[in-house]
């Protein structure tokens, strides 16, 4: 978990967030104010799951980061997801 210190400063939290990697769902939401961290968590998370450091969530082959900070996801954004995903 010491990848999550940096950015989480509540024991609870990190103790929830262990439970999650323990069993990590299929999808997960997160949900909250614009500029919170969300984006970071989940960055974190997905990084933690796959057993690489965040820095290199990016270019792993079975991993794509979507949308931006804005508030929205493009159409098109959707699109290459949708072909990413394609088996």
């Amino acid at each position: 978990m010491a990848m999550f210190d940096r950015y989480l400063y509540s024991a609870s939290t990190l103790r929830q967030i262990e439970a999650l990697l323990s069993h990590p769902p299929h999808a997960l939401l997160l949900l909250g104010a614009q500029g919170i961290g969300k984006g970071t968590l989940a960055r974190l998370i997905a990084a933690s799951v796959l057993g690489i450091t965040p820095e290199k969530l990016q270019d792993y082959p079975y991993s794509k980061i979507i949308g931006d900070d804005s508030q929205s996801i493009s159409i098109e954004s959707i699109r290459e997801l949708r072909t990413f995903t394609r088996l």
